[in-house]
């Protein structure tokens, strides 16, 4: 499929509850078509994003968290000390203004993505929810994120990446949780605090993976889980 079929085919009249595209602020809805990755231009489409919903969840997504929480999470984290801004404060924040829904990073080129978005799209029992970038000018990689909606619900987070590897996903895998975008912690952040909190790394001749955690990690969700905000999960202030 080349880049003028695929844009001819874009019809925004037809929405489907599977697969959307969004660029920006704006989401668009594809009725039954092909979306490839690699053939859809950030620039020349003005498109940055394909998401595809579980095809069996009640809710169209992961629930996401009102600009009123995030806007607290953030001026919270602002107003704390370096001493404080640490990764068991971020857990903290997170769980108070129920900002929780975390995501499987997978990184793939241009060549294999859209072999590998499509057995995202085509596992038909999944719950969780999942979006790949497009094609960008000089970049030769894309990411997958495949979507859990409690980054402390370990039990979940571990299911979702065993279900990636029935998929047959053998490469590394790496889990972000959303907190850490809102709070601007991406690799080489001034905090210092590592942006991924889970790495899945498969061995092939064992036939199976090894998800490792860092003590921090699991100490700052038992704080959060056990603070004094634990009963505070959904407030918004």
């Amino acid at each position: 499929m080349d880049e003028s079929e695929t844009t001819e085919k874009l019809n925004l009249d037809d929405l489907n509850e599977v697969i959307f595209v969004s660029g920006g602020e704006a989401g668009v809805d594809f009725d039954d078509i092909e979306v490839w990755p690699s053939q859809i231009s950030a620039q020349e489409h003005g498109i940055d994003w394909i998401h595809s919903f579980s095809p069996i969840r009640k809710t169209r997504r992961v629930p996401l968290p009102t600009k009123s929480q995030i806007a607290s999470c953030m001026g919270t984290w602002s107003q704390s000390t370096r001493e404080v801004q640490s990764i068991a404060k971020a857990f903290q924040l997170a769980y108070k203004y129920g900002i929780l829904a975390g995501k499987w990073l997978i990184n793939a080129p241009s060549l294999t993505i859209d072999r590998l978005w499509e057995r995202i799209v085509e596992c038909e029992n999944r719950k969780w929810q999942a979006k790949v970038s497009t094609r960008k000018a000089g970049e030769n990689t894309h990411v997958m994120c495949v979507y859990t909606e409690n980054f402390m619900d370990l039990e979940d987070v571990f299911k979702c990446e065993s279900d990636l590897r029935d998929l047959g996903f053998k490469g590394r895998l790496a889990y972000k949780p959303d907190v850490f975008t809102y709070l601007n912690i991406y690799r080489g952040n001034e905090f210092g605090i590592r942006p991924t909190i889970y790495v899945s790394q498969y061995c092939l001749l064992e036939k199976r993976s090894r998800i490792d955690i860092d003590p921090s990690v699991k100490s700052a969700i038992e704080n959060a889980l056990n603070g004094p905000d634990s009963d505070h999960l959904n407030e918004a202030t």
